[in-house]
């Protein structure tokens, strides 16, 4: 009887250290030992699911940035995947019906060049029934397109209902939506019409692209205390819309803004690379950020190379979690390139699976969180 109390007693000791005192200790070798690619998926740089569901959406990039082209890739797509099966497919533009609502979308006109089709940053927003909201930043037309999505049947239904055109002085990045409205914060990396002198900027840490919110009533307006930031890359925001949280990957800085009032409270941390994507942990208790661990010249050289051979791009990374009051950081997934799976901008918790995406691969990986 006395083995089972000690065990019982370590554990309830274990539980009021914290989950330290189980801390993950593989290193990529081990990782690799749960994982599964989902192969034939191109540059798939965002990923998020659906409450309550099995699905998850996936972005997928035709382009790195101004003038950086795959020239293998002239169409991407909007992904579909299925968390219980690990499989996925494509969403076709013939199978979006077309519902615009220029009401509150007012930029809308036409719906995108579906053979053109080139999606960066995504995401959710209002739920109605069994309808979510879905909003996804595109390239060729600069916009952020919005669709509705009906989970009700075995595959999604997806419906576009309208566009948010870019500002001329913005490559969007990211989007997230400001709960209990119909607007969203965007980012932008840099100014489009001026590449390299951006570039330049972005290599010293100044002051590069912008964060602006867009409501139907009012347009685009700068988020107030964002105006110092360098490269603003990916953007949640709180469940009560307080706060935005933005990754500045020219500084490697994770910033956090509230985002009304006057004097915007700001607090930052600094990771140990380039931060990329945010995405809410499944529990909405902590934020996991992918952030680029190559040194900058290093991964500015390998970008331009995946660039030019349509090939993935094989640079570290890590996986990051951080506590959304504090911004204190830990290391999730170790620092590494995972087979044929490198560059890696993110990850989204499914159940006990980190979905891993990525700006340049053919692929998306998928690994156990807690073996």
């Amino acid at each position: 009887m006395q083995k089972p109390r000690y065990i019982l007693a370590t554990l309830f000791l274990a539980l009021a250290l914290g989950s330290s005192a189980f801390a993950d200790t593989r290193d990529v070798e081990g990782w690799m030992k749960s994982s599964n690619f989902i192969v034939g998926v191109y540059n798939v740089e965002d990923l998020i699911q659906i409450p309550g569901t099995p699905w998850i959406l996936g972005s997928g990039l035709t382009t790195l940035g101004p003038g950086m082209d795959d020239p293998w890739k002239t169409k991407n797509y909007i992904h579909v995947f299925d968390a219980r099966t690990e499989t996925g497919y494509a969403v076709q533009g013939e199978d979006i019906a077309l519902k615009p609502a220029p009401n509150t979308y007012p930029d809308t006109s036409t719906p995108p060049d579906w053979e053109k089709l080139c999606t960066h940053g995504i995401a959710l927003g209002a739920t109605n029934g069994n309808n979510i909201r879905f909003y996804a930043v595109t390239h060729g037309r600069e916009a952020v397109e919005v669709f509705d999505i009906d989970f009700s049947g075995e595959r999604l239904h997806f419906t576009w209902i309208g566009t948010i055109l870019a500002p001329i002085d913005g490559f969007i990045d990211a989007v997230a939506w400001i709960p209990g409205t119909d607007g969203v914060v965007v980012t932008s990396l840099l100014d489009p019409r001026y590449p390299e002198a951006e570039g330049e900027k972005q290599m010293k840490g100044e002051p590069v692209g912008w964060v602006r919110e867009w409501f139907p009533e009012k347009g685009w307006t700068n988020l107030r205390g964002t105006e110092p930031f360098s490269s603003d890359n990916g953007i949640v925001v709180s469940a009560d819309g307080k706060y935005v949280y933005i990754a500045a990957s020219a500084t490697m800085n994770i910033h956090r803004i509230t985002r009304e009032g006057d004097d915007p409270e700001l607090v930052s941390t600094q990771l140990d690379g380039i931060p990329d994507n945010i995405r809410w942990s499944e529990d909405g208790k902590s934020l996991l950020v992918g952030v680029h661990t190559a040194p900058v010249e290093e991964f500015v050289a390998a970008q331009m190379t995946a660039a030019k051979s349509g090939g993935n791009q094989l640079t570290p990374f890590n996986i990051t979690r951080l506590d959304p009051e504090t911004l204190k950081a830990e290391t999730v997934m170790p620092n590494g390139v995972y087979g044929a799976l490198g560059a890696a901008t993110g990850a989204i918790e499914v159940g006990n699976r980190l979905w891993v995406s990525t700006t340049k691969a053919d692929r998306i990986g998928i690994f156990d969180l807690n073996p």
